[in-house]
């Protein structure tokens, strides 16, 4: 369903019911893993980040502060906000919380 919608990347995922020797083991659902792959299959920067995120409302916070190689001042602090799951220069992420939304 997410395809339908331009500009807006999702995971890949398939759904399956598990029989094992004729016992029902319940519906399962299998997402796409978000490493290297996942940025190489869409053409992507396999160096990119990708983050964990429970919110994050796209503005510049103290916490996401970055030095001048793209790194995080301090992770522990940076990882409140968002876990990094990929990626050693995150100055992309900076830039974008900089520009106004339109």
């Amino acid at each position: 369903m997410m395809t339908t919608i331009p500009n807006l990347p999702s995971l890949r995922t398939q759904f399956v019911n598990l029989f094992i020797d004729n016992t029902d083991y319940g519906f399962y659902t299998h997402i796409e893993y978000t490493g290297k792959e996942y940025l190489t299959r869409r053409n992507w920067n396999e160096d990119s980040g990708i983050y964990k995120v429970s919110g994050f409302d796209f503005t510049l916070r103290d916490e996401l502060l970055l030095n001048e190689l793209g790194a995080p001042l301090d992770e522990a602090v940076f990882e409140t906000v968002l876990e990094i799951k990929r990626g050693d220069d995150h100055r992309a992420l900076l830039t974008m919380t900089l520009k106004p939304l339109s």
